[in-house]
C-alpha cells in the first residue's frame, strides 16, 4: 500500500509539475498579452495625438480659407467700385471735352468777330484813303 501511495504521490507530483509548467506558460502568455496591450495603448495614444494635430491643422485651414474668402469678397467689391468710378470718369470725360470745346468755340468766335471788325475797319480806312487819293 505504501507503494501505491508512493505511486499516487509521484503521479500527483508529476501532475503538479505539469500544472506548474502550465501555470508558468499561462503567466508568460499573460505577460506577453500585457506587453501587447501596452503597445496597443501606446499606439492608440499616438494615434489620438496625431488625430488631434490633424484636427488642429484642419481648423487652421478652415480659418485661413475663411480669411481668403473674405479677402476675395473685398477684392470683388473694390473691383466693382473701380469699374463704377471708371464709368463715371468716362461719362464725365465726354462732358468735360464738350465743355472745353464750347469754351474754345466761344473764344474762337470772339476772336473771329474781333478780326472781322478789324478787317472791316481797315477796309474802310483803305477805301477812304483810296477815295482821297482819287479825288
Amino acid at each position: 500500500m505504501e507503494k501505491q501511495i508512493l505511486e499516487i504521490l509521484m503521479g500527483m507530483q508529476k501532475d503538479l509539475l505539469e500544472v506548474k509548467t502550465n501555470v508558468q506558460r499561462v503567466e508568460t502568455d499573460i505577460h506577453e498579452v500585457k506587453a501587447n496591450v501596452q503597445r496597443v495603448e501606446t499606439d492608440v495614444h499616438e494615434v489620438k495625438a496625431n488625430v488631434q494635430r490633424v484636427e488642429t491643422d484642419v481648423h487652421e485651414v478652415k480659418v485661413n480659407l475663411e480669411r481668403v474668402e473674405t479677402e476675395v469678397l473685398e477684392v470683388k467689391s473694390n473691383v466693382q467700385e473701380i469699374q463704377k468710378t471708371v464709368k463715371r470718369i468716362e461719362i464725365s470725360q465726354n462732358d468735360d471735352v464738350i465743355a472745353i470745346l464750347k469754351v474754345n468755340k466761344k473764344k474762337t468766335d470772339l476772336e473771329v468777330d474781333y478780326f472781322n471788325n478789324r478787317l472791316i475797319e481797315m477796309d474802310k480806312r483803305l477805301f477812304v484813303l483810296e477815295k482821297a487819293i482819287q479825288s
